[in-house]
């Protein structure tokens, strides 16, 4: 029996004027791809050129308005076993790219015919503005193709089957950073795209959505609004199961939010959780509007259906919800903690928070100032307290005293300071009070 042969992988992407990414974009996969297939449409600058001298096949499609029919006439022509199909804008980071051929064996193994991994839209400081799950390697000659001149979405006539990594593929894309989103929005092209599409298909909800989205990045957001309203109007209900009608609701919800439309908004929002009713965005944005008023009481049945969804429903959603996990805990245990009766909510919310992430020193505070507001003998609750934050610190570490000192502090809490005293070596407390003054002294 003959050995089986390696896997192949063909790089593929469509470019215009691509120049300032071009290089970046064929180097992460270099070192084990097995071809790398550039189709330009059009570019004026040296994206051909760079391209061309990195070593990839150059193509060229004339420009039709569809960005499917480019992509299509990419995929056509790669003949490697799985495709990478990542934009000029889009890379692998060094650690993850080690792991691509990894992972599609294992796929392989799985019998799935893609792998999805996660988009991370960067600012222009560099940081994640959001994550959002999408699928750029996927199996060859099984008839996946992309639907739609604009979005594209891939299809499979027998279906995608993905996989989910254990550990996250991470795929970078700088195209919303300022400066690069207003080159973008200066072309006008995908909106070209969008007006054509509904003059063709005026009933075509989704594309009202992307209309709206087009609106929003330019600073329209009253047309937004209407675009989003036309499109939900549209859909009709039941809403299509997608992210395309979640992120019309939840933007138009957003956006009457922060109008201060509270009536068009909880009007949205009970279509959206009637018709969306596993996608926690919905609650998030009411819940975070309610804190930043300083409205707790309203703030807390939002915040709380939130993770009473999270935690509840292994199939619920919510993009901003999700990523922004640790702002709820935080929001909801100080919210708690504000309102009449529920000082152990506030206490135990902190301290899910702090088992997770120990840092959040104000958190800490939260935990601390509830405690010292239960009912019953102060001295007992501050025996309690000690004990829970000492199964989150180690007060023989030097920083996680400082930590917790800080918080008692700030929590004005004599009783659990008093213990603190005794707790913490004198040894300790020296190199505590050298942290300090070196503090006060930068």
């Amino acid at each position: 029996m003959g050995r089986k042969l390696a896997l192949r992988l063909s790089q593929v992407m469509i470019t215009k004027n691509e120049e300032k990414n071009i290089e970046r974009a064929l180097t992460w996969g270099k070192d084990f791809l097995y071809e790398q297939i550039v189709v330009d449409t059009g570019s004026t600058d040296r994206t051909v050129e760079i391209a061309k001298k990195m070593g990839a096949t150059v193509l060229h499609f004339d420009w039709i308005n569809d960005f499917a029919a480019a992509k299509n006439f990419a995929i056509k022509h790669a003949s490697g076993d799985w495709i990478a199909i990542l934009d000029a804008d889009e890379y692998f980071d060094e650690v993850t790219a080690k792991r691509v051929m990894d992972e599609i064996r294992q796929a392989e193994k799985m019998k799935v015919n893609c792998i999805v991994g996660y988009i991370l839209n960067l600012n222009s400081d560099g940081g994640i503005r959001e994550e959002i799950p999408q699928t750029r390697l996927f199996k060859n000659h099984c008839g996946i193709r992309y639907e739609g001149a604009i979005h594209e979405q891939l299809h499979c006539p027998a279906g995608l089957k993905g996989y989910y990594p254990e550990e996250r593929m991470n795929i970078f894309h700088t195209g919303y950073m300022a400066e690069v989103l207003q080159e973008k929005i200066d072309a006008n092209r995908n909106l070209d795209i969008i007006k054509k599409t509904l003059e063709k298909d005026p009933d075509n909800a989704d594309m009202y959505g992307y209309l709206g989205d087009e609106l929003m990045i330019r600073g329209k957001k009253e047309e937004a609004s209407d675009a989003y309203r036309k499109s939900i109007e549209l859909y009709g209900e039941p809403v299509p199961f997608g992210d395309r009608p979640i992120w019309t609701l939840e933007t138009l919800i957003g956006n009457l939010i922060d109008k201060r439309d509270y009536e068009e908004a909880e009007k949205y929002y009970h279509f959206a959780v009637k018709n969306c009713p596993r996608d926690a965005d919905f609650d998030y944005l009411f819940g975070k509007d309610y804190f930043r008023k300083c409205e707790f009481d309203k703030a807390i049945p939002y915040l709380e259906r939130v993770l009473n969804l999270l935690n509840g429903d292994q199939n619920a959603t919510g993009r901003d919800a999700i990523s922004h996990l640790e702002l709820v805990y935080e929001m909801l245990s100080f919210s708690c903690f504000k309102a009449e009766g529920r000082m152990k909510d506030a206490v135990r919310y902190a301290s899910i928070l702090l088992h997770a992430n120990k840092k959040k020193d104000n958190v800490l505070s939260t935990f601390l100032m509830s405690f010292s507001m239960l009912d019953g003998d102060r001295n007992a609750n501050a025996d309690v307290a000690m004990q829970g934050v000492q199964k989150i610190y180690d007060l023989n570490d030097v920083d996680d005293c400082v930590i917790v000192c800080k918080a008692a502090v700030r929590a004005e809490y004599k009783e659990f300071i008093a213990l603190l005293d005794r707790v913490i070596s004198p040894e300790n407390m020296r190199r505590m009070a050298e942290i300090v003054a070196e503090a006060s002294e930068s």
